[in-house]
């Protein structure tokens, strides 16, 4: 879906202000990103980064791009969020119970390259949405994942209380 969305983008008359940076690998992984492969502004790593590396490219960018089918992007997309990128994700599973559109980050329909695409470009256009997303989505995500939180109410359910 993030290929799908950048190619919908590159017919936007601002997409070279755009940057993109992919990380990943796997068996399709070539073949998955070969039409990325010609655009100067998509930067393209076949290799996966380790906590301390994750942490320091979050640093660098903005926005979390994290398309799912199923909440599989769902611990990658909350460190994001907490280090202050906004998330673009999908309207599926549970997501919507850590991302709520337009106050904490951005969730496209499902499925949908386009709306993936469009949200990304909802950010471009309005800097003011940006920035209120990205102050809140730190604090929101702590408010709902933090480790006290969380361990609290874990211990709370082994213990029965």
């Amino acid at each position: 879906m993030t290929v799908e969305a950048i190619l919908h983008l590159s017919e936007k008359t601002f997409f070279k202000e755009l940057e993109f940076t992919i990380y990943g690998d796997g068996e399709y992984f070539d073949e998955l990103i070969k039409p990325l492969e010609r655009f100067e502004n998509v930067n393209l790593f076949k290799e996966f980064l380790s906590q301390e590396e994750i942490s320091k490219i979050h640093k660098e960018y903005g926005v979390f791009i994290c398309p799912t089918r199923w909440d599989s992007q769902g611990v990658s997309m909350c460190e994001a969020m907490s280090s202050g990128l906004v998330p673009i994700s999908n309207k599926v599973s549970a997501i919507p119970e850590f991302v709520t559109h337009l106050k904490t980050g951005l969730l496209a329909y499902p499925e949908s390259a386009v709306s993936l695409a469009y949200q990304i470009e909802k950010l471009y256009l309005d800097e003011d949405l940006f920035l209120n997303l990205s102050r809140n989505t730190a604090s929101e995500i702590r408010n709902i994942a933090d480790e006290s939180i969380v361990i609290t109410k874990e211990m709370a359910v082994i213990l029965n209380d």
